[in-house]
C-alpha cells in the first residue's frame, strides 16, 4: 500500500465517523415531526443559513408590506427558528462527543498535511 492510499483511506474513514456523529434522527431535534429520516446537522445548518440569506432580502431592503413580503417573511421566521434549533442540537452533540470530534479533527489535519507533502 502506498502512503497516499493510506492517508486517503484514513481521511475517508474519519470523515465518515464525523458525519455519523453529526447525523441525528429528525425526531431527535424536532419532536413534533413524524419524519423518520436522519439528517446531518452541519449540512442542515449550512442549508438553513443559505435559505436565510435569500429569505431576508426583502427585510434587508427595508420592505415590510405586501402579500409576497408576508409569505416570505413567514418562511424567514421558520428558517430562523430552525437555525436556533439546529444550533442547539449541534451544541448538544459537540458536548457529548467533544473528545472524539477533537481527535478526529486533529488526525484529519495531520493526514491532510501528510498527503499534501507527497
Amino acid at each position: 500500500m502506498e502512503m497516499k492510499d493510506f492517508y486517503e483511506r484514513h481521511l475517508i474513514e474519519l470523515d465518515e465517523k464525523l458525519n455519523k456523529i453529526y447525523t441525528v434522527a429528525v425526531e431527535d431535534y424536532s419532536p413534533d415531526s413524524e419524519n423518520s429520516e436522519t439528517i446531518n446537522t452541519l449540512k442542515e445548518l449550512s442549508m438553513l443559513v443559505e435559505m436565510e440569506k435569500v429569505y431576508s432580502l426583502l427585510e434587508n431592503e427595508g420592505i415590510s408590506e405586501g402579500e409576497i413580503y408576508t409569505q416570505y417573511n413567514g418562511y424567514l421566521e421558520y428558517v430562523r427558528k430552525g437555525i436556533v434549533t439546529i444550533n442547539n442540537k449541534i451544541d448538544e452533540i459537540e458536548k457529548e462527543n467533544e473528545a472524539d470530534i477533537k481527535n478526529i479533527n486533529v488526525l484529519m489535519a495531520s493526514f491532510r498535511q501528510q498527503l499534501s507533502n507527497i
